[in-house]
């Protein structure tokens, strides 16, 4: 009998009813040990007989054992196409191949319940493999209910709180509980219905409810068995011929007892009273039987100090479990490596460890581990690492640009080349890191690529990245990162987007073999901002969506305010763009992001621009072009100028003073010639405009077609055309907002002023003229909110949508 969770029954039900209609879907059950997690998954795996049932417990002992967690999961499927050392594949691999090989294997195994229990205790590799799994199910027949009291995973979660009064009642009933005790009971176990159940017949005698719950536990273990499951609960595994021969290493009788919950193995193995004895009497029994892999863990846990040849060991197991896509199992390797190591070599693998935390997308960890690292060096790589991809740009910059000084050439220009991008975000000169890197790398053949880089601010470069590829120095095609990031940069900003994005697609398949976690965002932020260029906005906005996730699971926030700030950009509702565009200001601003906020702000301006709301509109556009605004920054100024200048004359306002943005590439050259348009009122400059911008870039083809009819109606042209045109390429990007724009300016005005009254005719002629609601008011005596009324009646009369529509009629 389950009490008090009744929604949490409900919510596991619709979640097997999903799957059995062929939709996938995931819940993570959190609450402290005892809560009831492990009983809400029995109850699902009962309530599923027509669901395949794949289930693992997390073990403490094998936290740190590479995919041990995986390996309990999947042993009931088909792994041999998976990648070692869960499969058969000897193929070398990263995390997120590996991550993608079991995604593919759940996904076939349907329709499938995926039940884990004790989550906090799976090796991190095998936990960060089954979070990426679970959040790319919902198109399968795959549940999946994971069960912890670790950290929050990004993932639909209920949160297990102990019984109310009500509803331990029915408990206390079948427990036999009297009455006058009820109350401080329940007030002493905070409603933990195991406590409840263990400490029922012991009450008032209990200490402090974790000591209570750990004596609780080991209470329902027979006082002669201890000895024998401290063996079991330190080895975590089932292996009972192992235990047995451990178990007379150290002089213990084994015994038929069994561990029958996972917090009673918790509670016997805190309470061990050798446990470095116990983990070497496993290691001596593993090693005999020719498990040199899991014997190096427990006499890893056995040592007591320093043991060079030990964490030299676990340092070459880091390199292997790093090699099978295991960064996170490295970490934790390289950092009980370094609490082994002699002083000569501990900053080294500290470093190792965080370097390896970082890749891993463990920004925290990494933090942790770099707190111990003296190498000042080392330091500065380490933070300028870190905050290049969850902290303050600025200061990601000059950490970086310090690593460089200190490190060897081949290293340095590949910290100089992020400190760049660093700058990029914080809008901060790029000049030191160029310059540095023009010296130290112009030994290495990297004059070439400095030159292109300097460039990037102004959209002056136009290299090919094919050939920047070929030709990359000896060391840029060693890194199997840097030989594909430096071409695709350059080629980002480039006047050739098309070539940029084939050269990018390519780069992501190799980085899908060889990269890393915390670097893929970057080439998945560039090739999803070169498909909003080039009009291919559904894409960018699903490329941007899955950054998104993929930033929030390795704790990258600077980076989740790019792709925020381009799901803003390619948004295709209002409610999304604000959204997002929120979403990217919160997280950028106190990082110094200034480029996320800009192109965040960028698209709050469009939309404004987009609805109408013009003054909006100036105000947005104008903060990106204030050097001192949080929101500002250079480059997005000059992309956005356009918009900027479209902001003042729609407003009235002196738009002499903006800079127009330089006609280096055909995407400028369209937004220039489209400003000198709204400035001039030249036509042939929206036609300059339009042409600059077909075929590659859509939006910017439509924007000036939008213009450019609206200038024709003002001027009584035949503006249908160009109308028209404007309104098929936003709806084939999927722009709703500038759709609806366009089809504003599509409806005929076909009304007459007939069907006006006197009072309303005066309002519309006097709204036709610009005035506003207030100075209309002031001469025909009303309210401002009665000419708004007013308005309100006269734009359906009249067949138009907007104030300067009026200015085209025959009032």
């Amino acid at each position: 009998m389950i009490y008090g969770r009744d929604d949490e029954l409900e919510a596991l039900d619709a979640l097997l009813a999903a799957a059995r209609e062929g939709r996938g879907g995931t819940l993570v059950l959190r609450g402290e040990p005892g809560i009831g997690k492990t009983t809400l998954l029995q109850w699902a795996a009962k309530r599923a007989p027509e669901l395949t049932v794949v289930s693992a417990t997390g073990v403490a002992a094998e936290s740190e054992l590479l995919f041990a967690g995986l390996q309990q999961l999947l042993t009931p499927l088909d792994c041999s196409a998976l990648p070692e050392p869960l499969g058969c594949s000897t193929a070398q691999c990263t995390d997120l191949v590996l991550y993608t090989a079991v995604l593919r294997l759940l996904r076939s195994s349907g329709p499938l319940l995926v039940l884990v229990d004790d989550l906090q205790w799976w090796d991190r590799a095998s936990a960060a493999a089954i979070a990426f799994c679970a959040r790319r199910v919902a198109d399968v027949p795959v549940a999946v209910v994971l069960a912890t009291d670790g950290p929050a995973l990004d993932l639909p979660e209920l949160a297990l709180s102990g019984l109310s009064q009500a509803s331990a009642e029915p408990l206390f009933d079948a427990l036999g509980v009297p009455a006058v005790r009820r109350p401080a009971l329940l007030t002493a176990t905070g409603g933990n219905p195991l406590a409840l159940i263990e400490c029922a017949d012991r009450f008032p005698d209990v200490v402090s409810l974790p000591d209570r719950l750990r004596a609780a536990f080991t209470a329902r273990v027979p006082v002669a068995a201890l000895p024998f499951l401290e063996i079991v609960a330190a080895d975590g595994t089932s292996r009972s011929d192992v235990h047995a021969g451990a178990a007379l290493r150290l002089g213990v009788e084994p015994q038929p007892a069994a561990i029958d919950h996972p917090l009673v193995a918790s509670a016997i193995y805190q309470g061990i009273r050798d446990p470095r004895a116990v983990h070497r009497a496993i290691a001596d029994e593993l090693s005999a039987r020719g498990d040199a892999h899991r014997a190096l863990w427990h006499r890893a846990l056995a040592a007591s100090g320093p043991d060079e040849d030990l964490a030299a060991a676990l340092e070459a197991a880091a390199a292997n479990a790093s090699r099978c896509g295991g960064l996170a199992t490295a970490a934790d390797l390289l950092r009980r490596a370094a609490a082994l190591s002699e002083p000569s070599t501990r900053d080294r693998r500290l470093a190792a460890a965080g370097y390896s935390a970082w890749k891993s997308g463990q920004p925290a960890l990494a933090r942790s581990v770099t707190a111990a690292v003296a190498d000042l060096g080392a330091l500065d790589r380490l933070r300028g690492l870190i905050a290049l991809s969850d902290d303050d740009q600025r200061s990601a910059h000059d950490h970086l640009l310090r690593a460089a000084r200190c490190g060897p050439p081949e290293e340095a220009v590949g910290l100089l080349f992020m400190a760049v991008a660093a700058a990029l975000h914080a809008d901060i000169s790029t000049s030191p890191a160029l310059a540095q890197l023009s010296e130290v790398g112009q030994d290495l053949g990297f004059a070439a690529f400095t030159d292109h880089l300097a460039r990037l601010h102004d959209g002056m470069t136009d290299a090919d990245p094919w050939r920047l590829h070929a030709t990359a120095p000896p060391a840029l095609q060693r890194s199997d990162v840097h030989q594909w990031l430096w071409p695709l940069v350059i080629a980002r900003y480039s006047g050739s987007p098309r070539a940029a994005l084939q050269f990018g697609l390519e780069a992501r398949t190799s980085f899908s073999t060889n990269g890393m976690q915390a670097v893929l965002a970057f080439p998945d932020l560039w090739l999803a901002e070169l498909e909003h260029e080039l009009g291919q906005w559904t894409s960018a906005f699903s490329r941007a969506a899955e950054g998104l996730r993929s930033a929030r699971e390795t704790g990258q926030r600077a980076r989740a305010a790019d792709f925020h700030a381009v799901l803003a950009l390619t948004a295709p509702t209002e409610e999304l763009c604000r959204e997002h565009a929120t979403a990217a200001l919160a997280l950028a601003i106190p990082l110094h992001n200034r480029l996320a906020a800009a192109k965040a702000t960028w698209a709050l301006g469009q939309l404004a621009l987009a609805t109408g709301d013009n003054t909006t509109a100036l105000a947005h556009l104008a903060s990106i072009a204030e050097p001192a605004s949080p929101t500002g920054h250079t480059l997005v100024s000059r992309w956005s100028a356009a918009d900027l200048v479209e902001a003042h004359v729609r407003t009235g306002t002196p738009a002499g003073h903006v800079t127009l943005p330089p006609a280096t590439t055909p995407l400028m050259r369209s937004r220039h010639h489209r400003a000198r348009a709204l400035l001039t009122g030249t036509p042939d400059h929206f036609t300059a405009a339009g042409s600059a911008a077909f075929p590659d870039h859509p939006h910017e083809q439509a924007r000036a077609a939008l213009l450019h009819g609206e200038w024709l109606r003002r001027n009584k042209h035949q503006a249908h055309p160009q109308l028209k045109l404007a309104h098929d390429l936003f709806t084939h990007l999927g722009a709703t907002h500038w759709t609806r724009a366009a089809a504003l300016q599509l409806r005929p005005a076909t009304g007459s002023t007939s069907e006006l009254t006197p009072q309303e005719l005066s309002v519309a002629r006097l709204a036709a003229r610009g005035l506003t609601n207030k100075e209309i008011g002031a001469r025909l005596f009303l309210s401002p909110r009665t000419v708004g009324h007013h308005l309100y009646k006269i734009f359906p009369k009249l067949g138009v949508a907007t104030r300067s529509q009026l200015r085209e009629l025959d009032l």
